[in-house]
């Protein structure tokens, strides 16, 4: 049985919780095909404005850069819980997840997701005894694989403007990315957690080469 959830969104800049200030000017980058299978399921949750993606311009492909923030070990032994904001979940069973390693190229320990309980409205609870020590406010990233050479999966150069969402019977859902928001900052309080080595990659010009500024206003 589905666990249907109202989830507020818009194809507006910004999105539905306008997480951009300024005049909201930008450069923008066209349409990319995101893979359907990677999205979560518009019943559990949607990918929001201000989420990192990457934008292959050779293929023309997007890909979501996943992040978690902790809250806690859940009810049984080997558990975590996630924090779920108003996008809902966007996690799933099967993917692999590791904490924020030192640098973009280090590796860590990559863990599969298994046993998601979305029934909370404040968190996602799963099974994933490989993370099971990790603790409140640390990130946990999408990893490239299991084990300890795990990588970072998906390394960003853009960022939503607006809400995305896939529909139960799409075939198709193209993304356009931010890549320059030259007026303006991303309220990081109301996006998933973007670590301080993203944010560096980011902005570096071999790397995200984007530009963006950050604040921690919640207006």
């Amino acid at each position: 049985m589905y666990d249907y959830q109202m989830i507020s969104n818009t194809t507006s800049f910004g999105g539905s919780r306008n997480v951009f200030t300024g005049i909201k000017y930008g450069v923008a980058s066209g349409r990319f095909k995101a893979d359907l299978t990677t999205l979560p399921d518009a019943i559990y949750g949607i990918i929001p404005a201000g989420t990192p993606i990457k934008l292959d311009d050779t293929a023309r492909t997007a890909s979501i850069h996943y992040a978690f923030e902790v809250i806690g070990s859940g009810a049984t032994a080997g558990t975590l819980r996630v924090k779920k904001g108003f996008e809902g979940s966007r996690l799933k069973d099967g993917m692999i997840l590791m904490l924020t390693p030192s640098g973009t190229t280090a590796t860590g320990t990559g863990a599969l997701v298994s046993g998601l309980d979305r029934t909370n409205d404040s968190y996602d609870e799963f099974t994933c005894a490989a993370l099971s020590g990790a603790t409140s406010g640390q990130t946990l990233v999408e990893a490239s694989a299991t084990g300890a050479t795990a990588t970072i999966k998906v390394l960003p150069n853009a960022f939503t403007f607006q809400d995305i969402v896939k529909h139960p019977y799409a075939t198709y859902l193209h993304i356009d990315g931010l890549f320059t928001l030259t007026d303006g900052v991303l309220l990081t309080n109301r996006v998933p957690p973007i670590s301080s080595i993203i944010r560096t990659y980011l902005a570096d010009p071999n790397g995200g080469n984007v530009y963006v500024r950050y604040s921690t206003s919640k207006e």
